[in-house]
């Protein structure tokens, strides 16, 4: 009875040691790998981790953050990626790599169009030079908006730049992920560890008795 509890904790104590979390593959670090990686990061959603072998993530992280991105430039429109009005909100958006950039291209097509309608100069003038002219260069090209259905308003505004500027947020976070992963030679999908052997080898038979 005595050696029959050993051995059922024993068994307890193996199944246990089998679910301990999972462990990346460890290699060199590569500052070139590493600055890669975080260029293409950058540059196409994922498609860093997909350099350093995680390629499900990547696929994952290119499809939800693309998706919000573009998600995010359906509700508003050609002018949800506004340098000139929104600055603060463009820069988030651009880190989204080409998305940002396909969509930033757009929006100057779109932008010349209006001021060629209008017939108004490329920037405003200084507020703070002479405030009446420049809020009657903003009307004017308010109403250039509104007159080719290009007007981004509320609450579409919101929910537009807030979609894509959150999908930049992300993807700078991914970005600095893959860089640190570069940097640490981490590679490869998540393995398990043997518990037993120390190695990433699968379990040998009868290696508990």
């Amino acid at each position: 009875m005595h050696k029959l509890f050993i051995d059922i904790q024993r068994d307890a104590g193996e199944s246990a040691a089998l679910e301990k979390p999972r462990v990346m593959k460890k290699g060199s670090g590569n500052v070139i790998v590493a600055v890669v990686a975080t260029a293409l990061a950058w540059l196409v959603p994922g498609a860093g981790h997909v350099l350093l072998g995680r390629t499900l993530r990547g696929m994952i992280l290119f499809v939800c953050i693309n998706g919000l991105f573009w998600a995010g430039v359906a509700v508003g429109g050609v002018f949800t990626v506004d340098p000139y009005q929104q600055r603060l909100w463009a820069a988030a958006q651009l880190a989204t790599g080409t998305s940002g950039l396909v969509a930033l291209r757009f929006q100057n097509a779109a932008r010349q169009k209006v001021l060629k309608d209008a017939r108004l100069d490329a920037l405003p003038p200084n507020p703070d030079n002479n405030f009446a002219a420049y809020n009657s260069w903003m009307s004017q090209f308010r109403q250039a908006q509104a007159q080719d259905n290009l007007a981004l308003v509320y609450p579409a505004d919101t929910v537009a730049q807030s979609y894509s500027g959150v999908a930049g947020l992300l993807n700078f976070m991914c970005i600095i992920d893959a860089l640190l992963l570069g940097l640490m030679g981490r590679k490869g999908e998540l393995t398990r560890l043997d518990p037993l052997a120390g190695t990433d080898q699968p379990r040998q038979e009868g290696a508990g008795a």
